[in-house]
């Protein structure tokens, strides 16, 4: 089992009608996206190799999401942990370089913030900076066919600046990340989606209303169990409409011809997935329906379905 942080790490994870499992290998039989995806072994439900935790018990958001869509969905992760806007931006074309790689995008929702808003030389990236990073990754993904109303941006969450300056503190760290600081960039952050025309969902303001807040920051900074759960809910909400028009993928067991399963299975074998990139402290999240025809392309695989011993109690 792998393990993953999910808190604002840098993250992907991608949603995928039907239930199967992909294996990529350390061998790429091409050599796109090779510095990428070289180091990584990985599922459609775990990543290997980065800071981010989705998926265990204290900040699996993810693991919720895909909980909440499954037989519909497929969630997997993917991240770069510490990354700005800048440093994305640099990383998108690389894993996503045609309009193929992004044809059947459901939805890419770009949730970073937290390391741009943060003070120290090698994380900082001063918000108009920031603000035209957002805007470059949006036309550069409508530019590769992706509708805008595909898009959503997610604000930062606010900063308990008393827990996590007690953590760097301790460190014999600088203070660098600040609650005002972090306001300013969800509010830049809105700025864009208008400007932009795509979804929107304020984090910060949703968070920040809340009575007991903190207690959706483990350390100040990371989600908690709690946090999880709250970013889940909404992000659950908000594609539970989106995604409406998916139905679980295969027929319930039950209403399976015990003796001749073949006869009840039928349509579209084709699978779907949808991909989310993100980096540290928020998460650029791609949810793109790629066909496994594409992926053979780029990876050795093996597909097989999942058993009733692997299906969540």
């Amino acid at each position: 089992m792998i393990k993953m942080r999910s808190y604002y790490p840098s993250m992907f994870f991608i949603l995928a009608r039907w239930e199967f499992k992909v294996e990529f290998l350390l061998n790429p039989k091409e050599t796109l996206n090779d510095k990428i995806l070289s180091s990584t072994k990985m599922s459609i439900s775990e990543n290997v190799g980065l800071k981010s935790f989705g998926w265990t018990h204290e900040g699996g958001w993810l693991s919720i999401l895909a909980s909440a869509f499954v037989r519909r969905v497929d969630v997997i992760g993917r991240g770069y942990s510490g990354y700005n806007t800048r440093m994305c931006k640099a990383v998108l074309p690389l894993l996503y370089p045609n309009k193929d790689s992004l044809k059947d995008c459901v939805f890419f929702t770009i949730f970073l913030g937290a390391n741009d808003a943060c003070l120290s030389q090698q994380q900082h990236v001063p918000i108009e900076e920031y603000k035209k990073n957002l805007q470059w990754m949006i036309e550069y993904l409508n530019q590769m066919d992706l509708p805008v109303d595909h898009i959503l941006l997610i604000s930062l969450p606010p900063l308990d600046e008393y827990k996590w300056g007690v953590t760097e503190i301790a460190k014999g760290l600088p203070l660098t990340r600040t609650l005002v600081n972090y306001a300013n960039y969800a509010i830049a952050c809105e700025e864009v989606s208008k400007l932009s025309q795509v979804n929107h969902i304020n984090l910060f303001e949703a968070m920040i209303k809340q009575r007991d807040w903190e207690s959706f920051l483990s350390d100040g900074l990371h989600f908690s169990r709690k946090g999880s759960e709250f970013l889940a809910k909404i992000l659950e909400a908000f594609f539970a409409d989106k995604l409406s028009g998916l139905k679980w993928w295969f027929p319930d067991w039950k209403t399976i011809n015990p003796i001749t399963p073949e006869m009840s299975i039928n349509g579209d074998h084709e699978s779907k997935v949808c991909c989310c990139f993100s980096a540290f402290g928020k998460y650029l999240v791609m949810f793109l329906l790629l066909s496994i025809n594409t992926l053979t392309k780029y990876f050795e695989f093996e597909v097989s379905p999942i058993t009733d011993e692997q299906q969540p109690v």
